[in-house]
Order: structure tokens, then sequence, then C-alpha cells
């Protein structure tokens, strides 16, 4: 991605940019926080996932309900595939 003048003198651009900075500075100096952000992070799309699945149980909609068990079976896969390699 290519910065340009113009996105540089948006004030709210760059607020953001050095909101995002000032965070991965802060999770590089602490493990802790980096893995609170992960089961943060984990928590919040397994949360996104029973939403999808409720509300396709609602909408009865087969797909959607589908996609939220993908999402929650994925999360957890991930989550412990990870903490067995370390």
């Amino acid at each position: 991605m290519v910065i340009g003048s113009q996105e540089l003198q948006d004030p709210a651009y760059r607020a953001t940019l050095l909101y995002i900075i000032r965070i991965k500075a802060l999770l590089e100096k602490s493990p802790r926080i980096e893995f609170k952000v992960k089961v943060l992070r984990s928590v919040l799309l397994i949360l996104l996932g029973v939403f999808a699945m409720i509300s396709g149980e609602f909408d009865d909609s087969p797909g959607m309900q589908g996609l939220g068990l993908i999402l929650i079976i994925s999360v957890l896969f991930f989550l412990f595939r990870n903490r067995r390699t370390k």
C-alpha cells in the first residue's frame, strides 16, 4: 500500500496510523498483552460464530448455521494448534 500525501493530510487517517503503531509497539514489549489480545480475539470470533448460528436458525438458513459452525471450529483448531506447538 502506497501512502500518498493526500492521505497523510487527513487527521483521522494520521490518528489511526499512530494508534496502530502504538498498539504494535505495546504488543512487542509485553507478551502477556499479546496473549490477552489473542484470547479476546478468539472469544469475539467464537461469539460471532454463535451469533451466526443463532441468526441462521431464526432465518431458517442452513448456510448461515454452517458458516457459524465452521468459524467456531476453525478458531478452536487454530487456538489449540498454536498452544500445542509451544
